[in-house]
């Protein structure tokens, strides 16, 4: 069996599934016969992109530490890395983890940044945090909006006014 054999699908291997499916046990034994950390999907997407966007904190961990290259900086076919996906999701533990190692500055190719990942989901916690870390409140997507305008069409209203404060 290849154990980095991809399927015609999605173009995803063992270990993507079990970073999908939060599979710890799985991914340690992957992991230890020889599948790649840094195999990428049909949609460019290595297997700690998934377990970001799910949460999996003990995957994840296991993803970045078998990386022979820092699998942090891997941006998918639509220009997200691990962390922007964590942001994305939530999912507070990982972006804690990550923040120290970012640059904070980061953007997709549509201009979007963490901080528009957390506004968009009205994450108040992770938009302190990421503020804390310094994310700059006034950073623009390609659409020229801020995290601020994000939050309030997102109807986040409490995010607005954390956003609006932050900015003052």
């Amino acid at each position: 069996v290849d154990i980095n054999r991809a399927d015609d699908k999605h173009g995803w291997a063992y270990l993507h599934l079990a970073a999908a499916t939060g599979r710890a046990t799985a991914a340690e034994a992957l992991l230890g016969a020889g599948a790649d950390p840094a195999a990428s999907d049909a949609y460019g997407k290595l297997p700690l992109h998934w377990a970001a966007a799910a949460g999996h904190g003990n995957v994840a961990d296991l993803l970045v530490a078998a990386g022979e290259s820092n699998l942090l900086l891997a941006t998918d076919r639509s220009g997200w890395d691990p962390l922007m996906a964590a942001c994305n999701g939530g999912h507070h533990k990982l972006v804690s983890a990550w923040i120290g190692e970012a640059d904070l500055s980061f953007a997709a190719p549509d201009g979007s940044t963490y901080l528009h990942a957390a506004a968009r989901n009205g994450d108040t916690v992770l938009i302190r945090g990421l503020v804390a870390a310094g994310a700059s409140v006034n950073a623009c997507d390609g659409k020229g909006r801020s995290a601020l305008e994000i939050a309030r069409g997102a109807g986040h209203e409490a995010a607005a006014v954390l956003l609006g404060e932050l900015a003052a």
